[in-house]
């Protein structure tokens, strides 16, 4: 798995070429995988083997977009010895709502640490400098504080009661921060002049229909926030993944 937050495009140029990629994988609440759990060749010690969920033949000319934190495998299948393919990173448009679904995966997953402070800035509209400054800007509260609330309740529980606090008190600073126009809500428009932030439209736009509405914002904060502060439990009772499964 590359721990890189850019999506890949890879174009084949020449001979054909068979890619076999899986999600990255499940990490159940209450664990996290250490760094290295997917590093080169561990997938395939995995209990029960690797369990590739797509397999795809590149002919030539043909190209395949591989989205972050996929386990992915090449290898050349035509008659030829050689099959040249050119590979594209890219960091924007990025892929923010994939980071906003499979955030509770991702976050336990030591591999894609380089990208955890990525997901932050997008979750909190933020166009630059360092996230934890920014939440407290927004909600007054850090991850440290939340996580030593009582969480055992679920969404009943005394943190998920102060996360919710944190997501109302955040709306009005990013609105006022973001909303160029004064509609009381976040469109393309507001945000046109900044990738970072278009990706921040696109993290929160649960409907994908281009704008973010208070609830939009209020409930994808939270459910960022609340898996921060869940994580940030679970590392400090050091409960780590033992076996690789897919």
């Amino acid at each position: 798995m590359d721990s890189h937050c850019e999506s890949t495009l890879t174009l084949q140029l020449a001979g054909r070429k068979q890619w076999r990629l899986s999600w990255p994988p499940v990490i159940a609440n209450g664990s996290y995988a250490k760094d290295g759990f997917l590093a080169d060749g561990r997938p395939y010690d995995a209990k029960g083997g690797w369990k590739p969920t797509h397999s795809i033949t590149l002919e030539a000319g043909e190209a395949l977009l591989i989205p972050p934190a996929f386990v992915h495998e090449s290898k050349n299948v035509g008659p030829e010895a050689c099959a040249p393919s050119l590979t594209f990173q890219f960091a924007d448009p990025v892929a923010a709502g994939f980071f906003r679904h499979f955030h509770p995966r991702l976050r336990r997953l030591g591999d894609f640490n380089e990208c955890w402070e990525r997901v932050a800035v997008l979750a909190t509209f933020s166009s630059g400098g360092a996230s934890s400054k920014r939440l407290k800007q927004l909600t007054g509260t850090t991850v440290g504080k939340l996580a030593k609330l009582d969480s055992g309740a679920g969404t009943e529980s005394e943190m998920a009661s102060a996360v919710i606090k944190a997501a109302e008190a955040a709306w009005p600073l990013v609105l006022k921060g973001a909303d160029r126009d004064g509609d009381g809500k976040l469109t393309q428009k507001d945000v046109a002049s900044s990738f970072q932030l278009q990706g921040s439209l696109d993290f929160h736009d649960l409907n994908e229909d281009g704008e973010v509405t208070q609830a939009e914002f209020e409930s994808a904060f939270a459910s960022w926030l609340m898996t921060e502060a869940v994580v940030h439990q679970e590392k400090q009772a050091r409960k780590t993944v033992k076996h690789l499964e897919f």
